[in-house]
């Protein structure tokens, strides 16, 4: 069955983004960057928290789905500092991990919280 929110062409999907009490949920759970587990500090850009969505096409309305299927949206996004989010980019988890930046910081599928790790397993499968 394909995914409603799927486009065919490429082109890039309307983002919904998570509700203020699903965005608490994730704050809660995500007191570190999920990435390179740095503690965040708002007054220093490069650590400042932001919302990551862990989905990494753009043809993909991953947080819409999830909610219309009824799923809960904190597996699919999480916390991580500024830096790891910049970064990474576009690109999937698994390319990013062997970028010379995940190399430098030991970030790799070992390293990043379990969140991560389950949407890797679930939609970045090798």
């Amino acid at each position: 069955m394909k995914a409603k929110f799927t486009l065919t062409n490429n082109a890039k999907a309307k983002t919904t983004y998570p509700t203020k009490n699903e965005l608490a949920e994730i704050y809660a759970r995500d007191k570190r960057c999920v990435y390179c587990g740095k503690k965040f500090d708002k007054t220093k850009e490069k650590d400042r928290p932001t919302v990551e969505h862990l989905n990494h096409r753009q043809d993909w309305d991953s947080v819409g789905e999830y909610r219309q299927e009824g799923k809960p949206v904190l597996e699919i996004v999480a916390i991580c500092c500024m830096a790891c989010n910049r970064n990474r980019g576009s690109n999937s988890l698994r390319k990013w991990f062997e970028s010379k930046y995940c190399t430098d910081n030991v970030i790799n599928y070992l390293m990043v919280t379990e969140v991560v790790r389950k949407y890797i397993d679930q939609y970045e499968k090798e």
